[in-house]
């Protein structure tokens, strides 16, 4: 494996990280926000 590979895995690893870890947290605020939302309605 050459270095610009390794560099290219890295990116790539990162991306798909921080793609999972803004999916995982849009999931965690829309779960404590919606009991909240649900409330305001009523």
């Amino acid at each position: 494996m050459t270095p610009e590979q390794k560099q290219r895995n890295r990116k790539t690893g990162l991306i798909l990280l921080s793609v999972a870890l803004v999916f995982f947290v849009g999931i965690v605020v829309r779960k404590i926000m919606e009991p909240s939302i649900l409330n305001l309605m009523q």
